[in-house]
């Protein structure tokens, strides 16, 4: 998505040299419809009938978010719904304003943003500084997804209300691990 027409550049695949081949033809050019296009991945994976659990959304993008009719506080909110792991990749841009400060700042707010994304979904954030690094990104997205876990657990609250419930998972006496979680649930009946 370069401009703000909305289009598929590489359909749901798993192929791994496919998505390294797209990946390297990526620019940061400024402004688009980030939050639209995530919620639009969405959708295409849930019309495809595609077990939610499991999936991976990789997301490149400058990070410079621009008209959007999705809020990002309902971007969340789906989300934090679904099983669906997002990695988002912020590149450099060309991209500045006429107030080089407010433009870094901007900057800085957007990749905060996109943090919370991945964070929200157990996913990952990467901000390369050089072009060059995006190629290798794919390749660690795709060896981190071969070392997962699946935990579980019984709540103690047995009221299933609909209301989030914040999860904090930890490894015990173990400093060179790197835990990357969703940080909650909705407690559905």
């Amino acid at each position: 998505h370069i401009d703000n027409n909305l289009r598929t550049i590489l359909d749901l695949t798993n192929n791994k040299d496919d998505i390294s081949e797209v990946v390297s033809q990526f620019r940061g050019l400024g402004s688009s419809s980030i939050w639209d296009a995530l919620n639009d991945t969405f959708d295409l994976i849930q019309s495809r009938n595609f077990k939610e659990r499991g999936s991976v959304i990789i997301l490149i993008t400058d990070a410079l978010e621009a008209d959007s009719k999705l809020a990002f506080g309902n971007l969340l909110n789906r989300i934090k719904e679904n099983e669906v792991m997002i990695f988002p990749i912020q590149l450099p841009t060309d991209y500045l304003e006429e107030d080089p400060a407010a433009s870094q700042k901007r900057l800085k707010i957007a990749g905060r943003a996109l943090e919370l994304l991945a964070g929200e979904s157990g996913g990952e954030y990467f901000n390369i500084k050089k072009d060059n690094e995006l190629l290798s990104i794919p390749e660690k997205i795709t060896t981190g997804l071969g070392e997962i876990y699946n935990l579980g657990f019984a709540p103690t609250n047995s009221d299933f209300d609909g209301s989030w419930r914040e999860l904090k998972v930890k490894v015990a006496n173990q400093n060179n691990f790197k835990v990357r979680a969703k940080t909650g649930y909705y407690a559905k009946p």
